[in-house]
C-alpha cells in the first residue's frame, strides 16, 4: 500500500493521543513481554519509572522509546549489562567498537553451527547405513583413529596432571569426538574417546592430544546393540557373536575389537548401544 506525502500529514494530525505516563503492566504488554523484564531493565539503569503515592511504578511515555532501543540492542546481541554500559557510556566503547565485537562473534557462532550442521549430516548418514546393514557383514577401511583413554576396563583411568588435562579437552570436544571400545578381551579393555584425521581437520580438532594412534587397517564389520544394567552385561557375549560371525564367513581376524557407539537408548534401567563392531583382518 502506498500513501501520498499529503494522506501520510493527515494521518500524523490525526494520531489520537492516550497515556502520557503508563504502567509497568501497560509498557509490558506494548512488548509481550513480562513485567520482571522490566525490572531487570530498572535495576539496571536501563529504565527508570517513577513512583506515585501509591508506591505503584509509573513510566514516561519517553520510557517507550528507551525499551525499544535497548530491545534492539537485545536482539542484536549485547548483554543487558552491555546494554546498560552503552546506554550511559560507562564502557568507554564507540558504537563502532561494539559492532565490531559482535560482528567477530556472530562469525565465530556461524562456524561452530556450520560445523555442528556437518557433524548431524555425519551421523545421520552413519545411523542411516546402520539400519540398512543391520543383518549384514562388510569389509571397510578403518581410518588411523587418534584415541584419548577415559575408561580402563570398567574403572576411571587413573590421570593427572598434563595427561588429565588433556582428557579434559577431549570431553570438551563432544559431540564431535565420538566413543569407543577398544580391546582383546574382557580383561584386556579400554573406553576412549577418538576421532579419525579427517575428522580432526573437518572440525578443526587437530590441537587434541591422543594417549595413542590405532593404524589404518582392513575391517570386517557389523552392527550389534549390546545392552547392560547395574546387574547384567551383555557386550563380552555380542563380542563373541561378532567374532564368531565373522570366522564363519571366513575372515581372519587379528583379535582385537574396535566398537564405535553410534547411538544410546536407555528404557526401565537398560542401557542399550548401538554399534559398529570392526574386526581388523590379518595380512
Amino acid at each position: 500500500m502506498e500513501y501520498t506525502f499529503e494522506e501520510a500529514v493527515q494521518i500524523i494530525r490525526t494520531a489520537e493521543k492516550g497515556k502520557k505516563d503508563i504502567n509497568i503492566s501497560d509498557l509490558a504488554g506494548v512488548f509481550g513481554i513480562t513485567a520482571e523484564t522490566l525490572r531487570k531493565y530498572e535495576k539496571l539503569g536501563i529504565i527508570a519509572p517513577f513512583r506515585e503515592t501509591n508506591s505503584y511504578r509509573n513510566y514516561s511515555s519517553w520510557e517507550l522509546t528507551k525499551v525499544i532501543c535497548a530491545r534492539q540492542f537485545r536482539a542484536e546481541g549485547y548483554s543487558l549489562k552491555e546494554i546498560a554500559g552503552k546506554l550511559d557510556g560507562s564502557d568507554g566503547k564507540s558504537p563502532g567498537e561494539h559492532i565490531v565485537r559482535l560482528e567477530e562473534q556472530l562469525i565465530k557462532d556461524i562456524e561452530e553451527k556450520q560445523k555442528l550442521l556437518a557433524w548431524l549430516r555425519q551421523r545421520k548418514e552413519m545411523l542411516e547405513k546402520t539400519d540398512a546393514e543391520r543383518s549384514d557383514l562388510w569389509e571397510e577401511t578403518l581410518p588411523e583413529l587418534y584415541c584419548c583413554i577415559y575408561m580402563a576396563g570398567n574403572t576411571l583411568t587413573a590421570k593427572s596432571g598434563e595427561a588429565k588435562e588433556h582428557l579434559r579437552q577431549w570431553m570438551e570436544a563432544l559431540p564431535y569426538v565420538s566413543v569407543y571400545y577398544l580391546g582383546t578381551g574382557p580383561d584386556e579393555t579400554v573406553c576412549a574417546v577418538g576421532i579419525t584425521e579427517e575428522e580432526r581437520r573437518k572440525y578443526s580438532l587437530e590441537y587434541l592430544v591422543p594417549d595413542f594412534v590405532l593404524p589404518a587397517s582392513e575391517c570386517i564389520c557389523m552392527n550389534i546393540t549390546t545392552q547392560h544394567s547395574r546387574t547384567f552385561d551383555t557386550s563380552e557375549e555380542t563380542i563373541q557373536t561378532g567374532c564368531h560371525r565373522a570366522e564363519n564367513a571366513g575372515y581372519a581376524l587379528q583379535g582385537m575389537f574396535v566398537i564405535r557407539v553410534l547411538d544410546y537408548i536407555q528404557k526401565n534401567g537398560i542401557y542399550s548401544s548401538v554399534n559398529q563392531f570392526m574386526f581388523p583382518l590379518r595380512k
